[in-house]
């Protein structure tokens, strides 16, 4: 599977000085969300860029299931509202703007927006979205009519986002004709100008996992030089997610079935609770492989990297750190597992014969 999101970070650095919320010219001025959340009572939700300008995490106090956010902003700026029970949505923030975002937040996909422009506009289709009867084509097809027929709005690159881009395997095709369809001002945004200069940059280069830090449950750093010469299946989940917690028991007879092989778990949670996180490992005795965690939900940079878009969610590396599968359970998982095991044994003694031969070789010649 290949991804635009890696090298997108790898850019950053080039664009952060024009990005979005850099104010290095224009005046910030402060954008309010007002949420009404049915189901939340007295909790903490978190708020956090939607891209990687805008490097914010923000925990709001939600009192009997109300809260108001404040942010300075500069220009139009997408922002993630994440409810403790993992569901979350997008709002955009406009400058001298207060939007309304009210649902039930025990029911993903039932959140409104209202107030301001661009929310507004992405209300609009989220109400068309609603409709049942659509098939998934039906509702692709409808997003990129969408998508066109609002050339100069912010919310056009929230929804391409969403159906074309942040996909496990987006067509580059498509995404380039309707960033084409888009006025100039908005093709300028940085966030299309990144993804372009990325989808030309992955014409020849594949998704890698080669870089990461992490930290296991004593706070020990783990990096991929702790599963030298293995292959790696990475695991995403989450104490509050069930299904997640469900995998991760499902996982527990892969470690012993490949224990002593060239093969590691590493699991990652999204958990921001840290007791929470704990206790779900203790009581569901996946103790015996890797876990680890930075405490930073959906901000998490590898949740970018590998398009992680739902819990469960899982990625396997060859030796090499190059993905060679993605979201694979059950006996297929076991298979692959198996496959590319026996790749890596089969190159460490091809790799070990070679070594003797030339060993010969000296002996020989003294």
């Amino acid at each position: 599977m290949k991804t635009i999101h890696t090298l997108l970070l790898r850019m950053l650095p080039l664009l952060l000085c024009t990005g979005l919320l850099c104010g290095c010219n224009g005046k910030k001025s402060v954008f309010t969300l007002k949420g009404n959340m049915h189901s939340l009572h007295n909790d903490t939700l978190l708020i956090y860029g939607a891209d990687d300008w805008y490097e914010g995490l923000d925990s709001v106090p939600v009192r009997n299931g109300h809260f108001t956010y404040k942010v300075k902003v500069d220009t139009v700026t997408p922002l993630w509202v994440a409810f403790p029970n993992g569901y979350r949505t997008i709002v955009l923030a406009e400058k001298n703007t207060v939007t309304a975002l009210a649902g039930d937040s025990a029911a993903d996909g039932s959140f409104t927006l209202k107030g301001g422009v661009q929310n507004t506009i992405l209300q609009e289709f989220y109400t068309l979205a609603l409709d049942s009867t659509l098939t998934h084509e039906e509702m692709l097809m409808k997003a990129d009519s969408f998508i066109t027929s609002h050339p100069f709005d912010e919310a056009a690159i929230v929804l391409m986002r969403k159906y074309f881009v942040d996909i496990p395997e987006p067509s580059h095709a498509k995404i380039r004709r309707l960033i084409g369809a888009m006025s100039g001002n908005l093709q300028d945004n940085n966030y299309l100008v990144a993804l372009n200069q990325a989808m030309d940059a992955t014409k020849s280069t594949a998704v890698n996992a080669g870089r990461f830090t992490l930290h296991d449950t004593i706070n020990k750093t783990i990096t991929p030089t702790h599963f030298s010469d293995s292959c790696i299946l990475l695991t995403f989940w989450a104490s509050y997610d069930e299904d997640s917690r469900r995998q991760q028991r499902a996982y527990r007879p892969l470690v012993d079935t490949f224990a002593n092989r060239p093969f590691g778990m590493l699991s990652i949670s999204l958990d921001l609770n840290r007791e929470e996180w704990l206790k779900a490992i203790r009581e569901d005795s996946t103790t015996t492989w890797i876990q680890t965690n930075e405490f930073k939900g959906w901000n998490l940079d590898l949740v970018r990297q590998f398009s992680v878009k739902d819990l469960p969610w899982n990625v396997l590396t060859n030796a090499q750190r190059r993905v060679v599968g993605t979201n694979i359970y059950g006996d297929s998982l076991k298979n692959k597992i198996n496959e590319v095991v026996e790749q890596q044994e089969k190159k460490k003694k091809e790799e070990e014969e070679r070594k003797k031969e030339e060993e010969r070789k000296k002996k020989k010649k003294k």
